[in-house]
């Protein structure tokens, strides 16, 4: 349970970190692709937004 705990913890710092990255982005920022195979860092910060909904639907710990 210790290890589940510390990785939360870590997500949390990351989502934290997130949210402070993309409020300083223009929109052109947000999709612009340093390459045609990457992929912009909207398409990241929509991943994130995601992932943090289904934590907060499927009640994980």
């Amino acid at each position: 349970m210790d290890d589940l705990t510390a990785l939360l913890r870590e997500y949390d710092r990351a989502v934290a970190y997130t949210d402070d990255l993309w409020r300083d982005l223009t929109p052109d920022e947000v999709t612009w692709r340093p390459h045609e195979d990457s992929s912009a860092i909207g398409w990241h910060l929509g991943h994130q937004a995601l992932v943090a909904h289904r934590r907060a639907t499927h009640r994980v710990p």
